[in-house]
């Protein structure tokens, strides 16, 4: 039997069809495209299509027992990712995930499979993307031990992404209201939600302060003082729309209409934009400022091609086993390059905090 190299779980979604699109444009692999109602589109000789259950084991073996890389681009929202990192598992595949972190990452010690295993989880933006750029920073600046960053998204969702997004209020990948500072997690008393002017935008937003896993991870790594890192909060219809879904979920409650009224506000909307922004902390005279942004229209496409990279990486390399953030497997300037060639704008400014001199006229400095 021909092996195939790299199946994609989720095909005909959004993310995955993206996914598919970008390995088949930029490799020579075979790619086994995973779906379970419809084709949505069709490619060449080496996009092979094939029904795929994630319910039915026997369906879901049959996908995956000639895969050397699977990746899952369902998402978080069904629960069903330990099922398909188990499966992953058994066949002997490298498993990696556009979503699952924390939660999946402790199924899978619990269940003593982690060392004979390779998982790639936070395999998307934010986690995935953002993880990558705070280590390539880290990395390059290394006396630079102070660091503030965000990410936001706004952008029509369908129902699956809508169901993710709420499922990850009660599943989430990180500490809210947190922040890294001198080698302890620090909570504030009070929830604080700061309003700033955002450039990119050309609008005020909410943040608030969030603390991922992947950042959290990288600041004991690299033994920073400080790193403040704040969601870039939606607007009032979805904070109150994310308060209902997330009472629900504690109360293991269907969240269906949330999920439907969430679809229709982001599908109604004219915003449409994706923000990653990194900015160095340290405002003393002769420090290197330094500033790093990502963005794009949408999410879906950053994701998409993150996954893609990861697989390609993952397909050249040999991976030990274990469990992998994203940042630990690729590098930043690789992805860089191939982010841009596929329209995403990223800019890194680095300046020295000037030294003001005596003003004769005022006495000041």
């Amino acid at each position: 039997m021909e092996r195939s190299l790299i199946g994609i779980l989720g095909a005909s979604g959004k993310v995955g069809q993206l996914v598919c699109d970008y390995l088949v444009r930029n490799t020579g692999y075979i790619v086994k495209a995973g779906y379970r109602k419809t084709i949505p589109f069709l490619f060449n000789g080496r996009l092979r299509w094939q029904f795929v259950d994630i319910q039915d084991k026997q369906k879901l073996f049959e996908f995956c027992r000639d895969c050397k890389i699977i990746i899952n681009c369902i998402g978080s929202s069904r629960n069903i990712n330990l099922n398909l990192a188990f499966m992953a598992h058994e066949v002997g595949a490298i498993y990696i995930d556009t979503y699952g972190t924390g939660k999946l990452k402790k199924e899978l010690v619990n269940r003593d499979i982690v060392n004979s295993g390779c998982y790639i989880l936070g395999a998307g933006v934010y986690p995935g993307l953002t993880g990558i750029a705070m280590n390539y920073l880290v990395k390059k600046y290394p006396s630079i031990k102070k660091w503030k960053g965000m990410a936001g998204s706004y952008e029509p969702i369908g129902a699956g992404a809508a169901e993710d997004l709420l499922y990850s209020c009660l599943y989430g990948f990180g500490i809210e209201n947190a922040y890294w500072k001198h080698g302890q997690i620090k909570v504030p008393k009070r929830k604080e939600i700061e309003e700033i002017y955002i450039p990119q935008l050309q609008k005020t937003k909410n943040i608030a302060l969030f603390l991922p896993d992947e950042i959290l991870q990288i600041a004991k790594e690299n033994d920073l003082e400080t790193i403040r890192w704040y969601n870039i909060l939606p607007n009032k219809e979805h904070m109150a729309i994310m308060k209902k879904a997330y009472q629900k979920l504690l109360q293991r409650n269907d969240i269906a209409t949330e999920i439907q009224e969430f679809e229709e506000i982001t599908r109604k909307s004219t915003e449409h934009w994706n923000i990653i922004s990194f900015n160095s902390d340290d405002a003393e005279v002769g420090q290197i400022l330094v500033k790093l942004e990502i963005s794009n229209t949408s999410a879906y496409k950053m994701t998409g091609i993150v996954a893609a990279l990861l697989a390609i990486r993952s397909a050249q390399t040999k991976r030990k086993s274990g469990i992998w953030n994203a940042y630990e497997t690729i590098q930043m300037q690789y992805v860089f390059e191939k982010l841009q060639e596929e329209g995403v704008f990223i800019k890194e400014t680095q300046e020295v905090s000037a030294v003001y001199e005596e003003s004769e006229e005022t006495g000041i400095l």
